[in-house]
């Protein structure tokens, strides 16, 4: 098989004209890599390779692409005039429709290696999930699938399991599946990639959350530096805004106030005046990172701002429990709650915080685990250290090791970190300390 990588010789030029005119053709006739590997019985990474320049052009599949593609001739005539002017004519054997993904030796090695992990199962051994996931895409290549729609669900699926599930078991899932989606992209028809980029914005920007909630906090940055690039490939402003006011809200819960409100001016503004979810949402951030600085009028503009965004949503978003995507009544009083304790406004804050826990349903745990928190913050505050430390060490100590999420810990150190010098040695602000350590990232919450 003729395989170079391109560097700019007078030798491949031409072939790499032929493959940039190839993919025209290719996106002209509205089909992805696949299809087209499928039409004329080729490898479909293969063909990727021809219009990246990297391989020239068998003979034998000229005629097929020309059938499949119907460029009226004009396929052909250009690779006789590229062939002569490199001089050399790759002589690649038939790459038939039965050696889909690779050689027979890497199909070998594929099944080996199934076969050695899925045995391997029933001795408590890892599934052998990269191999799996290869194995799946050779079935879609058969079929000719456009799982596009699928995926759009699996992102439903995700902003429901935020909800639920254990960060570390996201992050393994979210792995997997970017991987995949990565793959997809590479194939994807001209009319197709734009719902691919926002498939892939999603799941990046919930894997950026998942590995900064499970206390991975230094990678979690660079996930989400992945994600916010992601989020602006896809051209959409709303993809933007969420992915913007979601990162900010990352950044106020680990202490990175001003970059918060930065982030979270940014996915307001490309809201452009709409009452949206994302706009009610950047309301949150801005409303706490103000209240975290002490700005009482920045704060309380923002609430205001929110609650008129609020009363404009329609029901399908207000009533949407289930998945991150929704702004439920809770989610305007948990952010009351936030603003007002850390104002120390304690009518208010009591009066939020009780209705807040009013509005979650009993599963929200890691959401009551917080409002819980601000009462402990705001008993410190107000000068009750031994209800407030109580009351905190009772939360930590209940909740699940799955759902102390960094954002649950931020609030708790919150409560130490306000506690007066003199009373920092006691037992139960010691023990406080060792039940908010999280395996990675407790550094940058240290308390």
């Amino acid at each position: 098989m003729t395989e170079t990588q391109h560097s700019g010789s007078d030798d491949m030029a031409p072939w790499v004209e032929l493959g940039e005119q190839l993919r025209m053709w290719r996106s002209a006739a509205g089909m992805s890599l696949r299809d087209l590997g499928a039409a004329v019985n080729m490898d479909w990474a293969h063909i990727g390779r021809m219009e990246r320049g990297q391989r020239k052009m068998p003979r034998w599949v000229v005629d097929r692409l020309e059938t499949a593609l119907g460029t009226g001739g004009a396929l052909p005539a250009k690779w006789d005039e590229v062939n002569s002017k490199s001089g050399t004519e790759s002589n690649d054997d038939d790459i038939s429709a039965d050696r889909q993904v690779g050689n027979p030796v890497d199909m070998d090695a594929l099944r080996r290696t199934l076969v050695m992990g899925v045995a391997g199962v029933s001795a408590a051994a890892a599934l052998p999930i990269r191999e799996l996931e290869q194995l799946r895409g050779i079935v879609d290549a058969a079929l000719g699938t456009s799982p596009l729609d699928d995926w759009h669900e699996r992102v439903w699926e995700y902003a429901a399991r935020f909800a639920t599930d254990p960060m570390q078991d996201l992050v393994r899932d979210l792995g997997t599946d970017i991987l995949a989606v990565h793959d997809q992209m590479q194939s994807a028809p001209a009319d197709r990639v734009s719902g691919w980029l926002a498939v892939n914005a999603h799941l990046t920007e919930f894997m950026a959350r998942a590995m900064g909630s499970a206390g991975h906090i230094h990678e979690a940055r660079g996930w989400w530096a992945t994600a916010r690039q992601a989020a602006h490939s896809s051209g959409d402003p709303d993809i933007i805004a969420k992915i913007l006011g979601n990162d900010g809200m990352h950044c106020l819960y680990h202490k990175r106030t001003q970059v918060a409100i930065s982030r979270a001016t940014t996915a307001f503004d490309h809201c452009q005046g709409r009452p949206t979810r994302n706009a009610a949402y950047a309301c949150s951030v801005l409303a706490q990172a103000h209240a975290v600085l002490g700005n009482a009028t920045a704060a309380h503009t923002w609430l205001r701002t929110q609650a008129e965004i609020f009363e404009q949503l329609p029901d399908q978003v207000t009533s949407e429990r289930v998945t991150v995507g929704g702004f439920p009544e809770a989610a305007i009083l948990h952010t009351r709650s936030y603003v007002f304790t850390h104002l120390r406004q304690e009518d208010e804050g009591r009066h939020a915080q009780e209705r807040a826990l009013a509005a979650y349903d009993p599963d929200d745990t890691r959401q009551i685990a917080m409002v819980e928190l601000h009462r402990a913050l705001l008993s410190v505050r107000l000068g009750d250290v031994a209800e407030g430390v109580e009351r905190a060490q009772r939360i930590a100590r209940e909740i699940a090791p799955g759902k102390l999420t960094t954002f649950v810990a931020s609030v708790a150190t919150d409560v130490v970190r306000n506690i007066p010098a003199k009373h920092q040695a006691r037992d139960g602000v010691l023990e406080l300390k060792e039940l908010l350590a999280l395996p990675r990232g407790a550094s940058s919450l240290s308390v």
